[in-house]
């Protein structure tokens, strides 16, 4: 019976990877296979990092996004325009299912690139398509919250830039203690004018009574 349920899986992926490989351009899967090797540079790095070996670009992509700032904002751009270049289709996983989604994401994410790289085509470019295309949108909602806190953070800052001004115009005026001290205070009224005050409320009580 378990055999039986292992073989029925595995036709269910294989069906689900051939479809998805036959909906790809060849330009697309050249882009896809590109993630799992080194970032293309110049002929004066080359030689450099053919000595030691470059990461593939997909373990670039893996990275989360470190605190807010702009250096922050403009990595995750940079993955964003990277992944948006490899032009999938916008149709592609319409009809997937999200659990086939997100099973192909962790099989990318926990194997090594040089692993990918020994599946069957089918099923190594469907995983990296399911990657790329759950990746865009999770990347997306990352360069919102980061825009977010940015922005916050950059209002604090200069919200303690003016108080920081301020105190520093408070310390060059002089004289302020004599200013302070110069300030009219409160009169309070007297003890004899509260005593007035009541004797003539009781005496109109008493006439008003009396009436």
């Amino acid at each position: 019976m378990e055999r039986i349920a292992r073989s029925a899986v595995r036709a269910y992926e294989d069906a689900f990877h051939a479809c998805t490989l036959e909906r790809l351009s060849s330009a697309t899967c050249k882009r896809l296979d590109a993630l799992l090797s080194p970032e293309e540079t110049d002929e004066a790095t080359a030689e450099d990092e053919a000595s030691r070996q470059a990461p593939a670009v997909l373990l670039k992509l893996l990275g989360n996004p470190g605190r807010p700032s702009l250096a922050s904002l403009q990595d995750e751009l940079a993955k964003l325009d990277l992944l948006r270049g490899v032009a999938l289709p916008p149709d592609l996983f319409d009809d997937a299912a999200s659990r086939d989604l997100e099973r192909c994401r962790r099989r990318v994410c926990v194997e090594a690139p040089y692993e990918l790289r020994r599946h069957p085509q089918a099923a190594r470019l469907t995983w990296l398509a399911a990657f790329v295309h759950l990746r865009i949108r999770t990347l997306t909602d990352d360069l919102v919250d980061l825009l977010i806190e940015t922005i916050h953070t950059i209002g604090a800052r200069a919200e303690r830039k003016v108080e920081r001004e301020l105190l520093e115009d408070l310390k060059r005026v002089t004289g302020k203690q004599n200013l302070l001290f110069a300030s009219p205070r409160p009169r309070w009224p007297s003890r004899t004018a509260s005593c007035e005050t009541w004797s003539f409320r009781w005496s109109v009580n008493r006439r008003c009574k009396s009436w």
